[in-house]
């Protein structure tokens, strides 16, 4: 989880009550749930924290929402992989469902535009 860091200006008990609950959760995890594991070789921090919490900065873009959720997965390969790796591995698996989807559902990353290019050969 991200939480809206307006939110504790805008309603200082409920941000800390959140903070606290989501925290608790995972202290539930603690034993499974392993932080560094959620990072590539090139990055210095994890993509969440032993808490639970994302470890990014909030966006101006996100304001329209007091917090959001996402899904962290342990990377594999431990490293960023590039467009023409992701395009190569749905050519060969001869699916881009998954793909296709994402960009329906407005889902992006900075690397779409080569994949899309590189699976339409």
């Amino acid at each position: 989880m991200l939480l809206n860091p307006k939110l504790k200006a805008k309603d200082q008990a409920c941000f800390e009550f959140i903070i606290k609950k989501w925290s608790l959760i995972y202290r539930d995890y603690q034993d499974t749930f392993i932080a560094y594991q959620y990072k590539a070789n090139e990055e210095t921090e994890a993509s969440i924290t032993q808490n639970g919490f994302l470890n990014i900065n909030w966006q101006n873009d996100m304001d329209d929402f007091d917090l959001l959720i996402a899904t962290p997965v342990i990377p594999i390969p431990k490293r960023l992989v590039s467009g023409k790796e992701i395009a190569d591995r749905m050519l060969e698996m001869k699916n881009t469902n998954y793909f296709d989807f994402n960009i329906k559902a407005n889902i992006k990353t900075f690397q779409d535009e080569q994949i899309q290019l590189l699976i339409k050969k």
